[in-house]
């Protein structure tokens, strides 16, 4: 129960409108306009006199749409003027609560959306915003923000200017009460990261790697490429060897993506197993593809160059099989000339000696002949190799000029 002052006046005129009973009772409060009842009964609104009310024990209550119901015992006397001064915001029990629209986690630039709730008889709230880590400082921010009759205010808080990071919101009255939420905003490579991490983990689960093909990465990798940059973020497709360093690019034997989460700054998609390789050098070593265009030209001169090899490779087994071939035969041819010269030359022959000369000289003869076809075979297999080194070392150019090295980008 309130403390009433009471007063004595004369000849005291407030707002008229109150019916009149014995007493007379003038009734002042703070915010105005409150709803005034004497004994349970409408009598006007604040400031407001009520005249002759009856001597005796009364109960007064105000009611105001922002504040408590306030109330009041008060006894009347015959022919008394009573004045009663209510101030509304005494019976309030100050209390702050408020909310951010979305999940707590937003992109540097977007707008937070706050509402809240503050019971308080000042209208107003203090809104601050404090950084709690980063690796950009940020000046602590305040809004006095006002609270209408139904104790809402809300507000939109830009994060343009707020570097990534958590911070801490705090709505406060003037009276102490103090209300706490927490949000964290995200720069843009942090919200790339998220957006590729999530790529990676969605399409690992409806695509399963099965074999350790490279042209099966390799339409995975065009297939990521494709979804990254549907989402506005730069992607190249990269080829390597992510288990070792140094190999030539014929040598890749595996294919992945690189997404330019920030300016400058490439993040390493590993698109078989759905996760990002960031802290993996040896993604970050390669070639890489400007388009899956490039890429399907440089997948097709890889099948010509791996036919080739297939190619080179049957014709080195042949070669060698043939000059070893030869290389038997002309030491055997060798031998026999040898024989021949030994048994035969520079020296008389006698009939008999003469006739196995003569047929000597004939397995010579013919051995010749056939080691120098051989020969020609042996020289014909040796110019294909050099033609098929050649098919290579052209497809490896026309390759190469279709890819820049990471170490570029």
């Amino acid at each position: 129960m309130k403390p009433l002052l009471l007063l004595l006046t004369i000849g005291f005129l407030l707002t008229a409108g109150c019916s009149t009973l014995s007493g007379t009772l003038a009734i002042i409060s703070e915010p105005e306009d409150a709803a005034v009842y004497l004994d349970g009964e409408y009598r006007g609104n604040t400031p407001c006199m009520v005249r002759e009310v009856q001597a005796g024990n009364h109960t007064l209550e105000l009611r105001h749409e922002r504040y408590p119901a306030w109330r009041t015992d008060l006894e009347m006397g015959m022919g008394e003027e009573v004045e009663v001064v209510a101030d509304l915001a005494e019976n309030l029990v100050p209390e702050v609560t408020f909310s951010c629209e979305g999940p707590g986690t937003y992109a540097q630039g977007e707008t937070v959306s706050i509402t809240g709730y503050a019971v308080t008889g000042e209208g107003t709230v203090s809104l601050s915003v404090e950084q709690l880590d980063g690796e950009r400082p940020f000046a602590p921010q305040s809004y006095l923000l006002p609270v209408d009759d139904e104790y809402l205010f809300e507000y939109r808080l830009p994060t343009d200017l707020m570097p990534g990071g958590r911070y801490r919101l705090s709505a406060r009255l003037g009276t102490g009460e103090v209300e706490n939420q927490t949000l964290t905003v995200l720069t843009e490579g942090e919200v790339n990261i998220a957006v590729v991490r999530e790529i990676a983990r969605t399409y690992h689960q409806t695509h399963t790697y099965s074999n350790a093909d490279f042209f099966v990465c390799a339409d995975m990798a065009m297939d990521v490429w494709n979804m990254i940059e549907t989402k506005g973020i730069e992607a190249k497709i990269a080829v390597g060897d992510v288990h070792q360093r140094g190999e030539a690019i014929h040598e890749a034997d595996h294919a992945w993506v690189l997404a330019e989460t920030s300016p400058g700054e490439w993040t390493a998609v590993e698109t078989t197993g759905g996760f990002l390789a960031s802290d993996d050098e040896n993604y970050y070593e390669g070639w890489f593809f400007e388009t899956p265009r490039d890429f399907k030209e440089y997948i097709d001169l890889s099948k010509q160059y791996n036919a080739e090899v297939d190619k080179a490779l049957d014709l080195e087994y042949r070669y060698n099989r043939m000059a070893d071939t030869y290389n038997e035969r002309l030491s055997k041819l060798n031998s026999i000339i040898d024989t021949y010269n030994a048994r035969y030359a520079e020296r008389p022959l006698s009939l008999e000696e003469n006739r196995d000369a003569e047929r000597m000289e004939g397995r010579i003869s013919e051995q010749q002949v056939e080691l120098a076809e051989m020969k020609g075979q042996v020289e014909q297999l040796s110019r294909e190799f050099d033609a098929v080194e050649r098919g290579m070392e052209e497809i490896q150019a026309q390759m190469m000029r279709l890819v820049e090295e990471i170490d570029n980008l």
